[in-house]
């Protein structure tokens, strides 16, 4: 269903009295179904693989998300001297500078050969608050005061460049070691904190998120790696520390 806002998930007892007041402490509960503004939807079980807006849904019903939102932007840089940047020769056969981490303060050039520019990024920490917007706008200042006099370090005649585009999002990140999230609370699976995991995750979270919710207590990976599936969850966790987040 597309063009579908989910506003919340409904508590129920799972042997309601239908007395006014339910659930009560002592009736086993679950998510009965999913508020939208296109009307009521139940299952008999659910799978939220919403992210940053994980927090809002399962706040209001005890259910601990375990993830924060922190903005990230990009921005389009373009220009002669960024094309000459992108066409960066003898370091792959395709003329083109790769993915390029900054060694000061984690700047990134992400190349964009078809829009003939360079997208610069940053995955900033301390003095980038964890909040969330429902529609984040890419700060021009921020660019100009941050990332731009790192780039001029680094690359002669930068300032010649100009910036084309800019547009910012949300990254959801689990604080605790940077890996997914993925466990069962009630008959519902939980799939957050996926932010800098992408599509080199992506295979693994699909086939961890299929065995939760069929309660197995294995997953077969891709390359036959067999793993617990508490293993990205709450309690039998055990992953090491992502170290690059981007």
């Amino acid at each position: 269903m597309f063009s579908t806002e989910v506003k919340g998930l409904r508590l129920v007892p799972e042997s309601p009295l239908n007395y006014p007041g339910e659930p009560f402490l002592w009736q086993k509960k679950t998510i009965g179904s999913i508020l939208t503004d296109r009307g009521e939807l139940t299952a008999e079980q659910f799978i939220l693989a919403t992210d940053v807006w994980t927090g809002a849904l399962t706040d209001p019903v005890g259910i601990d998300s375990h993830v924060r939102p922190k903005k990230r932007e990009i921005f389009q840089v373009s220009g002669d001297v960024a094309e000459n940047i992108l066409h960066t020769e003898g370091l792959n056969d395709y003329g083109i500078l790769p993915f390029t981490i900054m060694p000061k303060s984690g700047v990134y050039i992400r190349p964009a050969p078809k829009e003939r520019s360079l997208w610069i990024g940053v995955a900033d920490n301390i003095g980038r608050s964890f909040s969330f917007e429902e529609d984040p706008q890419a700060d021009a200042d921020f660019y100009q005061m941050n990332l731009r006099p790192v780039m001029e370090a680094y690359w002669r005649n930068y300032d010649k460049t100009k910036v084309t585009s800019m547009w910012a999002g949300h990254y959801c990140y689990n604080t605790l070691d940077k890996a997914p999230f993925i466990f069962r609370s009630m008959n519902t699976v939980i799939a957050d904190g996926t932010s800098g995991s992408g599509i080199l995750k992506g295979d693994s979270i699909g086939r961890f998120v299929s065995s939760a919710f069929f309660s197995d207590d294995k997953v077969k990976l891709y390359d036959g790696t067999v793993m617990e599936t508490a293993a990205l969850g709450v309690e039998g966790r055990n992953v090491p520390v992502e170290k690059i987040i981007l």
